[in-house]
C-alpha cells in the first residue's frame, strides 16, 4: 500500500513458516474503492479469491438502489402531481375552491393582512343559452387569464363556481388602490371578446373586503361581507366594484343604576 494515497483498509490473516511467515492480505469491504482508485481488474486476484464474487454483489445491490431511489423520486413526482391536480381547476388553470379555502385559512392563521375579492361574470348565461357551453368556457378561460395577469405570485387567484372567481390579495392595501385595480380587472374582463366568430362579452362584479376593517379577520364572515358586497355591485348597475366594510359593533349601553328612593 502506497504512504501517501487513499486510506484504503487491508484484512489480513498470517501463517507461522519456518522461515517467516506467509501472510494473505484482502481488501474486505474496502473492495470497491481499491478497484476504483487503484484500476484492478480480474487478473489483479486469485483464482480462488471471492473479490470478482464481492464486487459483482456490490454492483447489483448498487444497481437496485439507483432503481429504487428512481422510483422513489417518481412516486414523489406523480404525489405532487395528484395534490396539485387536486387544488386546481381543470378549466382555467387556476386555484379551486378548496385550494383557496386553505389559502385564506392560512393567511389568517398567519396574522397577515390581506384582501379579498369575490368576482361574478355578468351576462355569463346568456353567453352559455346563447352560444353554447364552448363559447362559455371562452369567456371563463378570458377572465381567468386576466386574473391570472393582474395578480403577484404571493397572491391567490381562484375559480369557486361556475362563472365565480375568488382573489385574495396578501398585504395591506388601500382602499382605493384596490378599486383601482378592480376597475382594471372589469375593462379588461369587458373587452370584446369572440368565439367562432360570434361576440361572445362578458362583464364582471366585484366585492371587495379588507382584512384591516375587522377586529379578529373571520374566513367565513369575510367571504360573506364580499359576497354581499358583489351583489350592491350588481345591483347598481354591473360591471362595477363596490368596497364594503363591517359594521362596528354595537355595544348596549349598561342600564342606569337604580334610582335611590326618597324618604319623609
Amino acid at each position: 500500500m502506497p504512504r501517501h494515497g487513499p486510506r484504503i483498509g487491508l484484512r489480513g490473516v498470517a501463517a507461522p513458516l519456518p522461515q517467516g511467515a506467509l501472510v494473505n492480505l484482502s481488501f474486505g469491504i474496502d473492495i470497491v474503492a481499491a478497484v476504483r482508485e487503484f484500476g484492478l481488474t480480474d487478473g489483479d486476484f486469485a483464482v480462488t479469491d471471492l473479490a470478482m464474487e464481492l464486487l459483482y454483489l456490490a454492483e447489483a445491490n448498487a444497481s437496485v438502489t439507483r432503481e429504487l431511489r428512481g422510483l422513489t423520486l417518481r412516486l414523489e413526482g406523480a404525489r405532487l402531481a395528484a395534490e396539485e391536480e387536486a387544488m386546481t381547476d381543470r378549466l382555467t388553470g387556476l386555484r379551486n375552491r378548496r385550494a383557496a379555502d386553505q389559502f385564506l385559512a392560512r393567511v389568517c392563521e398567519a396574522g397577515l393582512a390581506f384582501s379579498v375579492m369575490q368576482i361574478d361574470l355578468d351576462f355569463f348565461k346568456q353567453v352559455n343559452d346563447s352560444l353554447g357551453h364552448a363559447a362559455g368556457d371562452h369567456a371563463l378561460v378570458h377572465a381567468a387569464d386576466v386574473l391570472r395577469n393582474q395578480i403577484r405570485d404571493s397572491d391567490c387567484a381562484a375559480r369557486i363556481g361556475g362563472d365565480e372567481f375568488l382573489v385574495i390579495l396578501v398585504g395591506s392595501g388601500r382602499a382605493e388602490n384596490l378599486l383601482a385595480m378592480a376597475d382594471r380587472i372589469v375593462a379588461l374582463i369587458s373587452q370584446p371578446l369572440f368565439f367562432e366568430g360570434q361576440p361572445c362579452q362578458v362583464s364582471a362584479s366585484i366585492g371587495i373586503v379588507r382584512s384591516d376593517d375587522y377586529a379578529a379577520p373571520d374566513p367565513d364572515m369575510m367571504l360573506a361581507d364580499a359576497d354581499a358586497a358583489l351583489y350592491e355591485a350588481k345591483r347598481a348597475g354591473r360591471g362595477r366594484a363596490t368596497l364594503t366594510a363591517p359594521e362596528p359593533r354595537r355595544v348596549a349601553p349598561e342600564p342606569p343604576p337604580p334610582l335611590a328612593q326618597r324618604t319623609g
